[in-house]
C-alpha cells in the first residue's frame, strides 16, 4: 500500500488532468486534426510538410497552427508508446521482455526522481530478474546500481555485495558486447565501403570475445561478421553452411534471441541460396520461414519477395506468377509501404516481359504476361528520377528499352538508351552499382550498332565485366536485378537482327 501512496502523491502533486495519448475513442473523433493527420500517416498519404500543412490548414509548413499541432501530435505520439502492446503475434520473448523491462526502467527513473523510493525499489527488484533470465547487461547494470544504493542507505550489507557483484560482473560484459558490435561494425563498414582493410584481425577478436563471454549479441555479432566477409568474397556455399551452424544455435536459444537479429540471419542464408540459385533447397527453407511469421506481415512479405526472386533466378516462372500473384492479391498488400509496392509492379512486369519472350516453352505463364500487359499498361514515364530510387528507376528503363526492342520500336529504344546513358552517369555508382552500370553500357553499344547484332563492337568487355562480379543481392535494395543481366543480355541479342 505504502508504494501505491508514493505513487498516487505524484500524480497529484504534478496535477495530471489528462494523458494525450491516441487511444481508440480518440481516433474515433474524424473531425479532429490530430486524428486526420493520423490516419494520413498511416495511409502514407503525406511524403513532407508541406503536403501535412496543405492537408490540415491549407497553408505552408511555416504557419503557426501547424508548426504547433505537429509538435504537440508529436508528444501525443510519444505517449502513446508507453501504452503499445507487445504481445501481439510472432513477437518473441526476448523483445517482449526487453520492451516490458525498457519501460519498466523508464518508470523507476521517473519514481527515483520524484522521491518515491518504496515503489523504485519493489520496481528495480521485480526488473532485475526479468533482466537476469534474459540477461540484458545494460538495465541488470542500472537496476543493480539503484538497488545498491538502497541497500547501502538501508544498512544491508549483504544485499549490497549482491549487487555490486552483479555490477561487477555484467558491467564487464556490457563493455564486451560494446566492443563486440563496434567490431562488427568496423568489419562490415569496412566490407561494404571497400577499404583496404584486413578485417581477419577485427574477426579474431570477436571470435575471443565469444569464447570469453557467454553473451547471445556477442556470437551473434561474431556469426554476422563472418557470413559478410564470405560473402564479400563470394563464398555463397561456406556462407549458407555458417548460416545453418549460426540457425542451429539460435534454435537452441528459443525464445532468448531478438526477432530482429534472428530476421537478419534468415535474410543472408535466403541472400546465399539465392546466388547458389538452388530453387529447391531455397524453397524448403522460405517456406519454414514463412511459417513462422504471420501472413501479411511485414516479415511475411520480405520473404514472399526472397521466394519470387528465386523463382525468377532459377527459371522457375510459374513459380513466381502464382507468388507474385499471391502476394499482391493479399488484402494487406494495400496497405503495404509504397516503395515496396511499386518494387512489386516493377516484378511483374519483369514477369510479363519472360512470359512474352518464353511463351512457347512456359505457355501457362503466357496468359499472365497477358493479362499483366492489358490490365496495367506500361507507363510512359519511369518511377521519379531521384538518387534514394536510382535502383529501382534503372531497372525500370532497362526493362522499357527491352519492351521497345520486343516491338521492334528502335527510335524510342534509342531514345531511352540515350536517356538511361545520363541518368546512369548522374547517380549510378561504378563501384556499387557495378553490374547496373556494365549492361547500361552493353545497351549503349547495342544503340551505336543501330541494332545490327553483326555490328556489335566493345560488348565483350563489359559482358566479362558481367562475368567477373557476378550477382550479389543486396537487403534492402532487392530491385537492382530482378532478372540476372547475363539472361537479359541473351534475350537482347536474340532480339537484334
Amino acid at each position: 500500500m505504502k508504494h501505491l501512496i508514493e505513487i498516487a502523491k505524484i500524480l497529484t502533486q504534478k496535477k495530471v488532468k489528462r494523458i494525450d495519448v491516441f487511444d481508440a475513442s480518440y481516433l474515433n473523433q474524424k473531425s479532429n486534426k490530430f486524428t486526420i493527420f493520423y490516419d494520413a500517416l498511416v495511409a502514407r498519404k503525406l511524403k513532407n510538410d508541406r503536403e501535412a500543412a496543405a492537408l490540415l490548414y491549407q497553408s505552408s509548413p511555416t504557419d503557426t497552427r501547424y508548426r504547433q499541432l505537429k509538435s504537440r501530435f508529436r508528444r501525443r505520439l510519444l505517449n502513446t508508446l508507453f501504452f503499445v502492446d507487445p504481445d501481439q503475434p510472432g513477437v518473441s520473448d526476448y523483445d517482449r521482455a526487453y520492451f516490458s523491462c525498457s519501460k519498466d526502467w523508464a518508470l523507476i527513473s521517473i519514481l527515483m526522481s520524484n522521491q518515491a523510493v518504496l515503489a523504485a525499489e519493489a520496481l528495480a527488484r521485480q526488473t532485475l530478474q526479468t533482466a537476469l533470465q534474459f540477461k540484458f547487461s545494460d538495465l541488470i547494470v542500472n537496476c543493480a546500481r539503484v538497488l545498491r544504493d538502497f541497500s547501502a542507505a538501508a544498512g544491508k550489507p549483504s544485499d549490497f555485495a549482491l549487487f555490486h557483484e552483479l555490477i561487477e560482473t555484467y558491467s564487464a560484459l556490457l563493455q564486451a558486447e560494446i566492443r563486440a558490435e563496434a567490431l562488427f561494425l568496423r568489419c562490415t563498414n569496412a566490407i561494404h565501403a571497400g577499404e583496404d582493410f584486413d578485417p581477419k584481425e577485427s574477426l579474431q577478436d570477436l571470435t575471443d570475445l565469444a569464447d570469453r563471454h557467454d553473451s547471445l549479441l556477442i556470437k551473434y555479432h561474431r556469426y554476422l561478421a563472418a557470413i559478410v566477409l564470405l560473402e564479400a568474397k563470394a563464398e555463397f556455399q561456406a556462407a549458407l553452411d555458417l548460416c545453418n551452424e549460426a540457425e542451429r544455435y539460435i534454435e537452441g536459444q528459443t525464445g532468448f534471441f531478438p526477432e530482429d537479429k534472428v530476421l537478419r540471419f534468415y535474410i543472408h542464408k535466403m541472400a546465399a541460396m539465392l546466388h547458389l540459385r538452388d530453387y529447391k533447397l531455397g524453397k524448403a527453407a522460405v517456406e519454414k520461414y514463412l511459417s513462422a511469421f504471420s501472413e501479411g506481415s511485414e516479415s511475411w512479405f520480405l520473404f514472399m519477395e526472397f521466394y519470387f526472386l528465386l523463382a525468377m533466378h532459377t527459371a522457375q516462372y510459374i513459380q513466381a506468377a502464382a507468388i507474385a500473384e499471391k502476394t499482391t492479391q493479399h488484402p494487406r498488400f494495400k496497405k503495404y509501404v509504397l516503395n515496396h509496392k511499386e518494387k512489386w509492379k516493377i516484378f511483374e512486369y519483369y514477369l510479363a516481359y519472360v512470359a512474352q519472350r518464353q511463351s512457347q516453352d512456359f505457355p501457362a505463364i503466357l496468359q499472365k504476361g497477358k493479362t499483366l500487359s492489358s490490365a496495367q499498361p506500361f507507363p510512359e514515364e519511369a518511377i521519379s528520377y531521384h538518387k534514394d530510387h536510382r535502383h529501382s528507376t534503372a531497372v525500370w528503363l532497362i526493362l522499357k528499352v527491352l519492351l521497345l526492342l520486343e516491338k521492334n520500336s528502335l527510335l524510342k529504344a534509342q531514345e531511352l538508351i540515350d536517356q538511361l546513358r545520363d541518368f546512369s552517369g548522374k547517380y549510378l555508382k561504378s563501384e556499387e552499382d557495378f553490374r547496373i552500370v556494365q549492361f547500361v553500357r552493353l545497351l549503349q553499344q547495342v544503340a551505336k550498332a543501330n541494332f545490327q547484332r553483326n555490328a556489335l563492337k566493345n560488348a565483350e568487355k563489359y559482358l566479362e565485366g558481367l562475368k567477373i562480379r557476378t550477382f550479389q543481392y543486396s537487403y534492402p535494395l532487392s530491385c537492382q536485378e530482378v532478372i540476372p543481366f547475363e539472361y537479359l543480355w541473351e534475350q537482347v541479342l536474340e532480339q537484334l537482327k
